[in-house]
Parts: C-alpha cells; sequence; structure tokens
C-alpha cells in the first residue's frame, strides 16, 4: 500500500513494507523506483513546478501494523537527477538506505 499526501510545500510518501531486514528493504526500494519515477512523470505538474513547489519530501516505510520501520527525508536535488535519469534506480535506493542509516 503506498499513500502520497501534499500539504505546505511538503510532500509525504507512506509506503508499507513487510520486512525490517535490510537486504530485503534495499531490494523493495529498488523495485519501488522505477513506479515513483513513473508516477511523479505521469501527473500533470510540470517538473519545474513539482521543483518550485515542493521543499521537503518525508519517506515513511511503515509495517502492516501501521508502525514506521523507517523514516527519512529525501534530497531534493538528487530527486531532480534520479527523475532526469541522472541517477540509477539502484544509485536511488542506496541514498535513501544512507538516509536510513542516518535517521
Amino acid at each position: 500500500m503506498k499513500k502520497l499526501a501534499y500539504r505546505d510545500h511538503k510532500l509525504d510518501i507512506r509506503v508499507m513494507v513487510t520486512t525490517t531486514d535490510r537486504d530485503v528493504l534495499a531490494e523493495e526500494l529498488r523495485a519501488l523506483a522505477p513506479g515513483f519515477e513513473r508516477a511523479l512523470h505521469n501527473t500533470d505538474v510540470d517538473a519545474e513546478k513539482f521543483f518550485a513547489e515542493v521543499e521537503q519530501i518525508k519517506f515513511t516505510l511503515y509495517d502492516e501494523h501501521k508502525n514506521t520501520v523507517f523514516a527519512f527525508f529525501v534530497d531534493i536535488r538528487w530527486l531532480r537527477k534520479f527523475l532526469d535519469d541522472d541517477m540509477t534506480d539502484e544509485e536511488f535506493a542506496d541514498r535513501c538506505l544512507k538516509q536510513m542509516e542516518q535517521a
């Protein structure tokens, strides 16, 4: 299950995961990356407007009981690189994992 919410220049992305195992989470993040990219590219919002409006993106992974497994903030600069195809799905997932480690 995935949820997106936008309010006050903040985008909140919530994704349910079925494990806390780091290797499995890494694979799940890599699998999510193309869908995340498609979702943002398929909106009616112009990319420049999106990046002008969104100041913060919070990415929350939660379990089936709605408990937070990990939560971290996505750097807008590397999200833009990812959406501009200057970063691979694997690099995107690796940066997410590094953010999780620091959170």
